[in-house]
């Protein structure tokens, strides 16, 4: 008897709701409990179940799933921090911090933002550690990792939106198109570099098996950096102007 016809809920739509709603969860027990880390941990936990149980998948379905994780917990997080400003620069774990990094880029387009000689060495950084953990540990602490920079990267969202005249436009622009590209890049090869650890093989025969998908990643992390450096003064502008943003 199928689990349709016996009323049973199938055991891949119960695991993609564990990964959906850990999201959403994990951001709002953070904000109940006032423990910052529970977002990144939680949130990124659950998220490694999830790909343990699917890493033998293509890899463009995990990152399709893990991409609907990461935009649930984002939207969480900002619309959280939106309405519980002064707790959430308590909760969030470098929300504070990165917010008043951003300030001169939102002013005037420039701070480590717009300042290639500042921000590529951040990026290379921030790639090396979530590849090596990764490959380590079969994307979970890639996962918390994750969660952590999309956490305060969130944060820094619903600043934005605070002081906005156009909160909902401020939003659309404060997520910036560079860093869209840069999510989907990390997803992808978070997901390539845990494979070799979660299906117990070789890495060099693992990854050599994902090609594409890492090419396809290599292209985007790039892009990211080439796309930051071109736009990020003309965005900045964008923010202001067209969201009504002031940041005294």
């Amino acid at each position: 008897m199928s689990s349709r016809s016996s009323g049973k809920v199938p055991a891949a739509t119960r695991w993609a709701a564990l990964l959906f709603l850990s999201a959403p969860i994990a951001a709002y027990l953070a904000f109940l409990t006032s423990l910052g880390w529970a977002a990144p941990l939680l949130g990124g936990l659950a998220a490694w179940l999830w790909l343990k149980r699917n890493a033998e998948r293509s890899v463009t379905r995990c990152v399709l799933f893990l991409l609907g994780w990461a935009a649930l917990l984002s939207l969480t997080t900002i619309l959280l921090s939106f309405l519980l400003p002064e707790q959430a620069a308590h909760v969030i774990p470098r929300g504070s911090a990165y917010w008043q990094e951003m300030i001169e880029f939102v002013r005037t387009g420039g701070g480590t933002e717009g300042t290639p000689a500042l921000f590529i060495p951040e990026h290379l950084l921030h790639l090396g550690i979530f590849l090596l953990l990764a490959l380590v540990t079969g994307g979970l602490l890639a996962l918390v990792l994750g969660a952590f920079l999309i956490g305060y990267m969130s944060y820094y969202v619903a600043q934005v939106a605070l002081h906005a005249e156009e909160p909902v436009l401020a939003v659309l622009l404060a997520w910036h198109p560079w860093a869209l590209l840069r999510v989907v890049a990390f997803l992808i090869l978070g997901v390539c570099f845990a494979r070799p650890l979660l299906l117990r093989r070789d890495p060099r025969v693992a990854l050599s098996e994902t090609k594409g998908p890492l090419l396809l990643a290599s292209v985007l992390w790039l892009g990211d950096l080439l796309l930051k450096a071109a736009l990020a003064p003309v965005w900045s502008a964008l923010i202001r102007s067209w969201a009504g943003v002031s940041v005294p």
